[in-house]
């Protein structure tokens, strides 16, 4: 519609990944590569079971569009181990699994992130869209008792407790994110277009200085122009994709 040829986005992102193998691979880069890390988190991610539909698998086996998003968010790492991508951009039709995927995601970063004190939140304008990521995953926990086992996990109405490394799993909406308290070390916000303000954003982003290995999991569909943070996150993404920025920090990839 704008001119853009097919699947232009997917192209520039996967020439950017291939670009940045390369220079991943030179022994000066302030990047590197973790094959295990990337591997690790496909791996924790289809070992969760499907809680919404029939499938012909009792767990899930990511589709590759999904692989790419993941190894590229964990593969890539700075060179003190820390991820490299703070901020990761997952936008697609509808009926494309973006929920269950943040879950799977927010349940690796819970688990096996190594962060003291992991502050996992789903966030969204309301209440019942900030339950929809969470809602999966606590149903993914309590279908999986070796993983509650391995991590010590407990399963609440409102929250997925970690014992092991003292921290949990809440969804938060915009009131209740004004709350004293927060501390997110990593963060999904649903359906990012449909956020008619800043304020949500600003408020966990200004909460979350002190996290040394933040992660911002932005997921949505396309939307209408808005107030809100979309149309200027759309259009970074659309520079960092095309070269005009670096934006070493953020991951994008649009379907």
């Amino acid at each position: 519609t704008d001119g853009l040829k097919h699947g232009q986005w997917i192209r520039l992102a996967a020439s950017r990944y291939l670009k940045d193998r390369r220079r991943a691979a030179d022994k000066g880069a302030n990047i590197k590569f973790s094959a295990v890390m990337a591997n690790d988190a496909c791996d924790f991610i289809e070992k969760l079971p499907h809680v919404e539909g029939k499938w012909a698998t009792k767990t899930i086996v990511l589709h590759p569009a999904h692989v790419f998003f993941v190894v590229n968010l964990f593969g890539f790492r700075n060179r003190d181990g820390t991820r490299r991508f703070t901020s990761a951009l997952f936008s697609s039709a509808r009926k494309n699994a973006k929920s269950t995927i943040a879950a799977a995601i927010l349940l690796y970063c819970l688990c096996c992130e190594d962060e003291p004190g992991p502050q996992v939140i789903s966030a969204a304008t309301t209440g019942d869209q900030a339950r929809i990521i969470f809602g999966i995953a606590r149903r993914m926990v309590e279908q999986t008792p070796d993983l509650r086992e391995a991590f010590g996990l407990e399963v609440f109405a409102n929250a997925i407790a970690n014992y092991q490394a003292g921290g949990n799993f809440k969804p938060i909406n915009a009131k209740a994110s004004t709350q004293d308290g927060l501390n997110p070390s990593h963060t999904a916000l649903d359906e990012i277009h449909a956020h008619k303000s800043h304020d949500l954003l600003n408020v966990l982003q200004s909460a979350a200085g002190a996290r040394r290995n933040v992660l911002w999991l932005y997921t949505t569909t396309e939307g209408y122009e808005t107030p809100g943070p979309w149309p200027e996150m759309r259009s970074f993404a659309h520079q960092v994709l095309s070269g005009l920025i670096e934006g070493d920090h953020f991951f994008a990839l649009i379907f």
